[in-house]
């Protein structure tokens, strides 16, 4: 059995407010996150997943109703 390699990370630059920098970092605190970046992967990732835009783990999108994987 091989092991999973991990996905390649590429940089992301983006601009935000005061306010959403501070309520990430309120998020990263309270779920002891140990980096900004990391914290806004986690809440990326999860407003993907929840929008449909990601599969999780068993390759279900979030809005398929019947929990079977889509097919091309």
């Amino acid at each position: 059995m091989s092991a999973k390699k991990k996905p390649r990370m590429t940089g992301v630059v983006t601009m935000m407010s005061e306010e959403l920098k501070a309520a990430i970092d309120q998020y990263r605190f309270e779920k002891r996150i140990w980096s900004r970046a990391k914290a806004i992967r986690a809440l990326i990732e999860s407003g993907l997943k929840k929008e449909g835009g990601m599969e999780d783990e068993l390759g279900r999108h979030a809005n398929d109703r019947d929990g079977n994987p889509r097919t091309p």
